[in-house]
């Protein structure tokens, strides 16, 4: 994608065949598409994936099925599977400044565990992929069509990266 305006009524490129993807750790597109509804689109807790799971297993019993998830630890454990290069699971244990308070809330009084990859090796590991070579900018800018209206398509085409950077030069001109 050059950023070239196409002519009028022209169709959409041919679509990507999923039907030879490797999906792993998924069973397949769909067990992943699944996984994407309940853990990203609809952040469903884990007493609602199991209810969930126990719904659709008395139904597929008629069909000798199986289910996509046993339950929310089946399903946790294939997205914990998920390889991302050498960024591994780190935990940040956090709680309320005012934990210790006697009328604090009590969900104050309790520790709450984060678990994340670490940002910068996630995007260190995309920078040294090869595949992305020459497909991103690195610097921000704006860009106008012809009649001077702003055209808006990804992060460093914006003005928030334009006017941080510009900001930055002008601190150090200074």
């Amino acid at each position: 994608m050059a950023g070239n305006t196409l002519p009028r009524d022209t169709p959409p490129p041919p679509r990507h065949s999923t039907k030879n993807c490797d999906w792993s750790p998924f069973k397949g597109q769909s067990q992943f598409l699944l996984v994407d509804f309940l853990f990203c689109k609809n952040q469903m807790s884990v007493g609602d994936i199991n209810y969930l799971m126990q719904l659709w297993a008395s139904d597929l019993v008629k069909h000798d099925d199986s289910l996509p998830f046993a339950a929310h630890k089946d399903l946790y454990h294939t997205l914990d599977a998920i390889k991302a290069g050498n960024a591994f699971w780190k935990c940040l244990v956090i709680n309320s400044p005012s934990a210790n308070m006697a009328n604090a809330p009590s969900w104050k009084q309790q520790e709450y565990q984060v678990w994340y990859r670490d940002p910068d090796t996630i995007i260190q590991n995309m920078l040294d992929n090869p595949d992305f070579k020459d497909q991103f900018d690195i610097a921000p800018y704006i860009q106008t069509d012809l009649t001077g209206k702003q055209c808006w398509t990804n992060f460093m085409l914006g003005n928030f990266s334009w006017q941080h950077c510009v900001s930055s030069i002008e601190v150090l001109d200074s």
